[in-house]
């Protein structure tokens, strides 16, 4: 019976550990950026998408703004969203909240997302819950600078 209890207790706390360092609010506060590499691969494994429908130059010009995407989560529960797209700016902004291993985002002018969220290493990863529509469904994030 000890063996048994020696291996639940030395499974578990991985899970454990991994589950508090991800639903840590405070872990997720700062200034990120996709993983570049991780989310081209991401676009090129799904096949048939809004992404591979798009013109070759609309293509070019997503891939482009996916380099200058920004996300910023304030300690306050407030985010911020930047990136380029065709030359122009755009942004995002709104408040978060960690429940249950997961991001809830309240934009300020759109529909709320919810987002479960996951940690390989440096990179969160961030699956919608539902279908947002949106060309992106998994963000890889990594702190800015890294």
């Amino acid at each position: 019976m000890k063996p048994l209890l020696y291996l639940f207790i030395l499974v578990s706390i991985p899970f454990r550990v991994l589950a508090q360092e991800v639903a840590n609010e405070s872990s997720l506060a700062g200034a990120w950026e996709l993983d570049l590499g991780l989310q081209i691969q991401a676009l090129q494994k799904q096949g048939d998408n809004k992404f591979t429908a798009m013109p070759p130059p609309v293509q070019e010009m997503f891939l482009a703004s996916l380099e200058t995407r920004k996300y910023i989560f304030y300690p306050d529960g407030r985010f911020e969203a930047y990136w380029l797209l065709g030359g122009k700016s755009q942004m995002l902004s709104g408040t978060w909240k960690m429940k249950n291993a997961a991001l809830h985002l309240s934009h300020e002018n759109g529909p709320d997302r919810v987002y479960k969220l996951s940690k390989t290493g440096e990179v969160i990863i961030l699956v919608s819950k539902g279908n947002t529509g949106n060309v992106l469904q998994t963000l890889y994030l990594k702190r800015e600078g890294l």
